[in-house]
């Protein structure tokens, strides 16, 4: 399945009157390596944001992951799914990683 792309009107349109510095601030404070420069390029469509950092921007502004998809877009929901899963993939992959083996 072809990895579908976020809409990055979108994205300007959830940040809204939030600066772009702020959005960067407050996804650096959950872990990511993110500045202003960042989120206008994806805002601009000039490269991606990853699945991780995509569920925490949508959570610090306040919309559904799938919110940031084009409506018209019949691929948006399975490239959601996907993007979800590579996060719990993710996760898990760091979670097992932490364990010791007794």
């Amino acid at each position: 399945m072809r990895r579908r792309e976020i809409d990055g009107n979108k994205l300007r349109a959830f940040r809204g009157k939030v600066s772009r510095e702020d959005v960067a601030h407050k996804l650096r404070d959950r872990g990511h390596a993110t500045d202003a420069k960042a989120v206008w390029r994806w805002e601009n469509g000039h490269n991606q944001p990853n699945a991780r950092v995509l569920l925490d921007y949508a959570d610090v502004l306040g919309c559904r992951l799938e919110e940031l998809y084009d409506e018209d877009d019949e691929e948006a929901a399975p490239a959601m799914a996907e993007n979800l899963l590579e996060v719990l993939y993710t996760q898990l992959g760091q979670a097992l990683g932490k364990q010791s083996v007794a």
